[in-house]
């Protein structure tokens, strides 16, 4: 020790300066480490990333260990959940047989050739969807001994592009085979190709258009240019247009087409092209010529048979009775009658009797008549048959004095057969009604219905006679048809009511339902008392308002006649 030479001062310093020194170096190791380690967890995300955007993952089997690795893209593209332990039976049972003995054969010349090897199959997810993809089997050599360390299966999803392979397939097959014309034109409508489907239809080639404009090729056809423009002044940057232009093929003969432009993109939302889809329309326009020469011509014969039954109306409303002639004998009274179409099958009917009856007799001009009549069907075969019944009502009221109104409606029966020859046709027509003869002088009202009802309110209480269940022509199906005679006591107040079944049949309401005669028996209680010309208005508001909640149409005629008898003054 004592041989031993002291550390100078400077031997110290510099001493200390080589540790600061290390200290500074294993601290840049250590930051470089950290930026290593980051740099390989960017890496990893972004890999993690790319797989996901290019529907790429891998599996990876150790060879000295036989441990089996799933990436995150091949458990998506497996539709594997994470937790699911890695399994090449799970992998095999989603391919087919065939595509099973492919895997096991390519796995045998990877081992074999040292090469890479890629084949496609298909997949049926546990979800029933399924895939194709590409996979590409690959081995990873040790470093050390060059021996294989790993098999990698690198597997894409190629659904998307085989889908598209078929559509291309699909619509190239279209192309060339349909009878349409298919153009290919550069963004500035430059024909890039064409298919045969316009040279069948003009007999233009694509020789004799290559090159051209689309406003070029029209003009060679000898197209309206005009309707051209108008036409690409409405293209879209994103929609597709259509229009019809009148061309000539090569022959000079006039063609019209239905020209269908749209535009095409890259994945940059550049336009690159358009495609123009090309209808032989000809026959169609001359289709919808000769209909329009057949709808003029049909709106012609319309407009006359319109203008006929017009005329026709005219007649049946001059047939009808003025109601202020009636009102000079009852004055509180009204008629809702609203046809469903120009004309009506429903009618209503007074008389005041005549002077004589069939017996010669004198009568007292104190009885009135009351009738709301309704025929079969309706619009003109339903006017019709009013005509006839009307003219009968007369003839057998005013002609042969008949005033009893069960009687009434059996000569109307049997005028109505013979008119129609029902005893030798089959001819089944005939009418519905409820008549009423009010005698005034007795105070009475004597009442007979062919199936129609009449009905009354006393003392704010409501009343139905039923009629019989017998129309009015028709069937004869028993030797003597005879009707029922009511009689009703009116020395009190009385306001009575005869109607057609159409009010009550009329569909509408918030479920599209009739409106049925429960409700106009309850609506004619509640409004009863009303004047006459409110009463009217009431129930037109009433069926109008019940058709609109529905918007259904009327589907029948409908008449409503009320009248009130103050009774024994």
């Amino acid at each position: 020790m004592a041989d031993q030479q002291p550390i100078s001062p400077q031997q110290v310093q510099l001493l200390e300066e080589q540790v600061r020194k290390l200290e500074q170096r294993l601290k840049e190791a250590e930051k470089i480490n950290q930026w290593i380690l980051m740099d390989k967890r960017a890496l990893e995300v972004r890999f993690d990333i790319s797989e996901k955007l290019a529907h790429i993952g891998y599996w990876e089997t150790n060879l000295q260990n036989q441990e089996l690795h799933w990436s995150d893209g091949f458990r998506e593209i497996l539709g594997a959940d994470k937790q699911l332990q890695p399994d090449m039976k799970l992998y095999k049972q989603m391919m087919t047989d065939e595509d099973g003995d492919k895997l096991g054969a390519a796995i045998q010349k990877v081992f074999i050739n040292r090469e890479n090897y890629s084949f496609e199959h298909s997949l049926l997810l546990a979800n029933q969807q399924l895939k194709f993809v590409e996979l590409t089997l690959k081995l990873v050599f040790d470093e050390q001994t060059s021996q294989p360390a790993k098999l990698l299966g690198i597997v894409q999803d190629i659904t998307a592009r085989k889908e598209s392979q078929a559509k291309l397939e699909r619509l190239s097959l279209v192309a060339a085979k349909t009878s349409n014309a298919v153009f290919i034109l550069d963004k500035d409508l430059k024909l890039e190709w064409m298919n045969d489907g316009y040279t069948r239809m003009t007999g233009y080639t694509y020789d004799d258009l290559q090159g051209k404009h689309l406003p070029e090729v029209l003009a060679l056809c000898e197209g309206d240019l005009k309707n051209y423009d108008e036409f690409v002044d409405s293209l879209s940057s994103s929609q597709s247009v259509s229009k019809e232009l009148k061309i000539k093929n090569r022959q000079g003969e006039d063609l019209w087409i239905l020209m269908n432009l749209t535009p095409t993109y890259d994945y940059a939302l550049n336009l690159t092209n358009y495609v123009a889809i090309i209808i032989n329309i000809t026959k169609r326009k001359e289709a919808e010529e000769m209909l329009l020469d057949a709808n003029n011509e049909l709106k012609d014969k319309n407009q006359s048979i319109t203008e006929s039954i017009n005329y026709a109306q005219r007649i049946q409303a001059a047939m009808l009775p003025n109601l202020n002639t009636v009102k000079q004998e009852l004055p509180d009274l009204f008629v809702l009658f609203k046809p469903r179409d120009i004309v009506s099958g429903d009618f209503y009917w007074f008389a005041a009797p005549h002077q004589y009856d069939e017996s010669g007799n004198s009568i007292p001009k104190h009885k009135l008549m009351i009738a709301a009549v309704d025929c079969t069907g309706h619009g003109v075969p339903g006017a019709f048959m009013s005509m006839i019944g009307h003219s009968l009502l007369d003839e057998i009221v005013n002609v042969r004095g008949i005033i009893k109104p069960d009687y009434i409606l059996k000569g109307l029966h049997e005028g109505v057969r013979y008119a129609l020859r029902q005893q030798d046709s089959r001819n089944r027509d005939g009418m519905d009604m409820a008549l009423v003869v009010v005698c005034k002088k007795k105070q009475i009202i004597e009442f007979a219905g062919a199936k129609n009802p009449l009905l009354y309110i006393q003392d704010n209480q409501l009343y139905q006679l039923k009629g019989d269940k017998l129309a009015i022509g028709g069937e004869q199906l028993e030797v003597e048809r005879k009707y029922t005679r009511h009689v009703i006591d009116i020395s009190k107040p009385t306001t009575f009511y005869l109607y057609s079944d159409g009010y009550q049949d009329q569909f509408g309401g918030p479920e599209g339902k009739k409106f049925m005669r429960r409700n106009l028996r309850e609506l004619l209680l509640r409004i009863h008392q009303k004047p006459m010309p409110e009463q009217r208005q009431v129930l037109d508001d009433t069926i109008e308002s019940w058709c609109a909640q529905a918007n259904e149409k009327q589907v029948d005629d409908i008449m409503v006649v009320g009248a009130h008898w103050p009774g024994k003054q």
